[in-house]
């Protein structure tokens, strides 16, 4: 089976890019205050953060975790599924630790 990166490419564009909107629409309910600490970064890192106009998959998933997205357990659900990887511990990610 030949994997084809460009598909894949555009997969984690649309995975980040789903994710930063849910994440902007969660800052936009929280409040810059309480997201800066949540993401443990300053409000000028936020904003840097928010400014982006593209998201690297990996940055998109710390933020979706550290806001706690419910966006991001269906995403990755739903990413199991279609690889076939539900088991008994479906939903748990321990092994997801961002640098």
């Amino acid at each position: 089976m030949s994997v084809n990166l460009n598909d894949e490419c555009q997969t984690e564009k649309k995975i980040a890019n789903i994710l930063k909107i849910a994440a902007i629409k969660e800052i936009k309910r929280i409040g810059f205050d309480e997201a800066s600490e949540k993401l443990s970064l300053s409000r000028t890192g936020l904003r840097l953060i928010w400014s982006k106009e593209r998201w690297k998959v990996a940055e998109a998933i710390r933020v979706a975790e550290a806001l706690n997205l419910p966006a991001l357990k269906k995403m990755l659900r739903a990413l199991d599924e279609t690889d076939g990887r539900l088991g008994p511990e479906e939903g748990d990610y321990p092994d997801w630790k961002m640098q």
